[in-house]
């Protein structure tokens, strides 16, 4: 009677497969068909869990299974039947396509996860699983979305996917945009068509998709950098985040995130620059351009861009030694950053942010000895400067506070420095909100939080990086970076 109790203890404490849970005990097959038949409800209940246990072994068992569940009173006894007939395999499909439109729509949830869990072998159930994305239950239409990636990767499923990044249940938008992913390449002629549906959320959501599919997904370019003029500002935004996913192949990008460069709202302006200097090296000759010739927040904000590009920028290092020595000392600390971001490829800086070691600013001196910190690691000229101004701005008496006696040993190393004197910096161009920016600073840890503080209350920085600053300082789930 209990028999199917030892099977699956078997299969549970030896670890066996489903195959080798038939050659243990196959002959056990035909005591669980009968007892679906069991007065008793959990005798019923084990008898269809075990028959699941067998796999396609048990295919003989469909049809007692489905009919046991027409005559099935308890859910719970249904749904394991349902399961059951899942882990049976192709041989259950038929039956769970007929119960994937039943009136129930428990049983016809089940139904369409029990297909899926088939996977491509239950690709003959293709239109009913299709079908079930324009249920009246948002859970079935959800798990069917779902079901579409597991049973076939394919792009004869992708326009049906793409018509339910129109529900207007978040759930079935997130589960089909995941099967257009799992789709690949191919789905991209039909996301990229999809950033123009009439629907907002249609075009949201394919913009997520392309951007989780990557550089992959180089030829909805195009239709990506239209979409940076979408009026809908949450496509906007993605559009702008899945062209710096897609990276260098978006170049042909780089002229509409500009324009977002000059947006007057901060996180678009925010989100554009992360994707110019995910793009990298196609964004220089724009950035440098701007740099030079653009107004003053657009040269403030074009420098920061190419710090964030590294080395990459190295095609920018003459026009920022000559912004270097211009009359803006923001532009000219700014300048000497982004030079020691750019690292060794900027050697031929080495004369001129040397010379600025004597600048009359101390943030100029600061980010020249720090940017020589960065091209030439054991430059001596570099580190004696470095070490001065923080002495002698740790014991004036004037000490905006930023780097108090107290705190040095906080920002000891060279490297955390670099990145401290970025994160305040970054408030003062116009990227405060930037995750990237909280990041930098998260890596100093908490101890540093309050020098961090002074230097807003003494710098001059806006209300807006302060109130960026106080949510890092919040946000402690950086702190383990």
């Amino acid at each position: 009677m209990r028999a199917h109790v030892v099977v699956a203890l078997a299969l549970a404490l030896t670890g066996l497969s489903v195959a080798g849970a038939a050659e243990l005990d196959r002959g056990a097959i035909p005591r669980h068909i009968q007892a679906l038949r069991d007065e008793n409800q959990t005798g019923r209940l084990h008898a269809a869990r075990d028959l699941g246990v067998f796999g396609t072994a048990a295919k003989d068992a469909v049809g007692p299974l489905s009919a046991a569940l027409l005559k099935e009173q308890s859910p719970q006894v249904r749904g394991e039947m349902v399961r059951s007939l899942g882990r049976i395999g192709p041989a259950g499909v038929p039956t769970l396509e007929k119960l994937a439109e039943a009136a129930d729509a428990t049983l016809r949830l089940q139904a369409i996860r029990a297909l899926s869990n088939i996977g491509p072998e239950a690709k003959d159930a293709l239109p009913t699983v299709t079908k079930a994305l324009r249920d009246r239950d948002a859970r079935v239409r959800a798990r069917a979305a779902f079901a579409l990636g597991e049973i076939a990767v394919d792009p004869q499923v992708a326009p049906p996917l793409i018509a339910a990044l129109r529900d207007s249940d978040r759930s079935v938008c997130v589960q089909a945009a995941n099967s257009l992913i799992r789709i690949g390449p191919a789905a991209v002629p039909f996301l990229a068509e999809g950033l123009s549906d009439q629907h907002s959320r249609a075009r949201y959501w394919s913009a997520y998709a392309l951007g989780m599919i990557g550089p992959e997904a180089k030829e909805a370019v195009p239709a990506l950098t239209r979409a940076l003029k979408d009026q809908e500002r949450s496509v906007h935004m993605m559009a702008a985040a899945t062209l710096g996913e897609i990276g260098c192949e978006a170049g042909p990008a780089v002229a509409g995130l500009m324009a977002d460069l000059k947006d007057t709202q901060q996180e678009v302006r925010t989100q554009a620059a992360l994707s110019l200097a995910a793009i990298g090296q196609p964004a220089v000759p724009h950035l440098v351009e701007a740099a030079v010739r653009g107004d003053s927040t657009l040269q403030t904000k074009a420098l920061f861009v190419l710090g964030m590009i590294g080395a990459d920028a190295k095609e920018a290092v003459p026009a920022l030694m000559e912004i270097a020595k211009g009359k803006d000392s923001t532009r000219r600390a700014l300048a000497c950053v982004a030079l020691g971001q750019i690292g060794p490829e900027a050697q031929k800086s080495v004369p001129t942010l040397t010379s600025l070691l004597n600048d009359k600013e101390v943030k100029v001196r600061v980010a020249a000895a720090l940017a020589l910190a960065r091209i030439e690691p054991d430059n001596p000229k570099a580190q004696n400067r470095l070490e001065e101004d923080i002495a002698r701005i740790s014991n004036s008496k004037n000490s905006p506070g930023w780097l108090a006696q107290q705190d040095r040993q906080r920002v000891a190393s060279i490297e955390r420095f670099i990145d401290f004197f970025i994160y305040i910096t970054s408030f003062e161009f116009g990227v405060a909100l930037s995750q990237r920016a909280k990041l930098e600073a998260s890596r100093l840890g908490p101890d540093a939080i309050p020098a961090l503080v002074r230097a807003l209350n003494t710098l001059n920085v806006n209300k807006e990086g302060k109130v960026a600053a106080l949510e890092a300082d919040r946000e402690r789930t950086f702190w383990f970076v």
